[in-house]
């Protein structure tokens, strides 16, 4: 996580003074840091068994003040049915379906907010060091900050929208890119998991290329486990199951 961070260019020390640049009024609210704590947890696969250990930073978005250090927070996820009818309908046109996740994904959304953080414990212990009168400035977001999902989201949309995708009108999560044979790349989106489906190998992987070069995708895989579902084909059916659970 602290490589991530570090990488991501997450955050940066400035001179206390920094903050006087901020108006009066804004001022007594922006300068009140926001405190952080790492969260820790067990990600199982698909079996249920143990995958790995994550840790993550997290902020205590709770203490934000709107119209201060956020503004909007709505997030959009993919609703199931259209995951579903999305799944059915590249079963029946024969088209690849594939899985996508980005990697740490909310850590690399720009902040237009002036939010300051303290960082848990003793930093040094995890290869932080602050400079002496030097306080920490969030420059991308962070996991529990209240725009978070609304700001990887708004990243997301417009690096899909450069690479060529229509954002459907009536689902705001539902991204299609069509090209000169008739052919077509189909994405839904839940936070930073993709469901792509499409009837051409060879658009998924230049789509692929694309949109990893712009930010970072984690893993790509055949479609069998999506957001906590299953999904299995066979010839001509298929079956969704969530046995995880």
């Amino acid at each position: 996580e602290i490589e991530s961070i570090k990488g991501n260019k997450t955050f940066k020390f400035v001179p206390r003074t920094h903050a006087s640049a901020i108006p009066k009024k804004m001022r007594r609210s922006t300068l009140k840091s926001l405190r952080t704590h790492f969260v820790f947890r067990a990600k199982p696969d698909k079996d249920g068994k143990l995958l790995k250990l994550k840790a993550r930073l997290v902020a205590n978005g709770n203490n934000q003040e709107e119209g201060i250090n956020y503004f909007a927070s709505y997030a959009p996820v993919i609703s199931s049915p259209v995951l579903k009818v999305q799944f059915v309908h590249g079963l029946i046109n024969g088209m690849e379906a594939e899985s996508w996740d980005y990697s740490s994904a909310f850590l690399q959304g720009r902040l237009d907010e002036i939010i300051y953080i303290t960082l848990p414990g003793d930093p040094t212990e995890y290869g932080i060091d602050t400079p002496e009168g030097c306080r920490i400035l969030l420059e991308k977001s962070i996991y529990g900050l209240v725009q978070a999902g609304n700001v990887w989201f708004n990243l997301l949309k417009s690096s899909l929208l450069k690479a060529g995708f229509e954002q459907c009108p009536y689902e705001q999560c539902l991204f299609i890119k069509r090209f000169e044979d008739g052919s077509s790349v189909n994405i839904t989106t839940y936070v930073d998991d993709l469901c792509v489906t499409s009837d051409s190998q060879e658009n998924l992987d230049s789509t692929f290329k694309i949109l990893s070069t712009d930010l970072k995708i984690g893993n790509r895989e055949k479609l069998s486990w999506h957001i906590g579902m299953r999904f299995r084909r066979s010839g001509n059916s298929a079956t969704i199951d969530q046995s995880a659970y």
